[in-house]
C-alpha cells in the first residue's frame, strides 16, 4: 500500500469474495486474472487499475451497480490529498525517472 496518501476509491473485493462464498484462486482462474494481480487490486497497492480488468470482475460478479464494486471515501482536506499526491507523484518521477 502507498504511504502518506489515504485512498479515495476502495474496490470491494473482500467483500464480493465472502459473499459469493469464493476464493481468490478461484475468481482467478474464471477471470484468467493473475491471483498476484487480484492481491493487488484487493490491497489497493496499486496507483491506477487497468479498466479492462475492472470490466471484466463487473461481469464476473453480475454488478450492475459499480457503488457495489468500488466504494468512494471523499478526503476531507482536498487541498491536503492533492499536495500529498503531487509530492509522492514528484518523489515516484525522481527516484525512477518516468513521468
Amino acid at each position: 500500500m502507498r504511504k502518506g496518501l489515504f485512498y479515495v476509491l476502495r474496490l470491494k473485493l473482500d467483500e464480493l469474495y465472502k459473499d459469493k462464498g469464493l476464493t481468490q484462486k478461484e475468481v482467478s482462474k474464471a477471470t484468467q486474472i493473475r491471483e498476484s494481480t487480484l492481491s493487488g487490486m484487493r490491497r489497493n497497492s496499486k496507483e491506477s487499475w487497468d479498466v479492462h480488468l475492472l470490466e471484466r470482475l463487473l461481469v464476473y460478479f453480475e454488478i450492475e451497480d459499480v457503488t457495489d464494486f468500488i466504494e468512494y471515501n471523499p478526503p476531507e482536506d482536498v487541498e491536503s490529498y492533492l499536495d500529498e499526491y503531487n509530492r509522492q507523484k514528484e518523489e515516484y518521477k525522481r527516484i525512477f525517472g518516468k513521468n
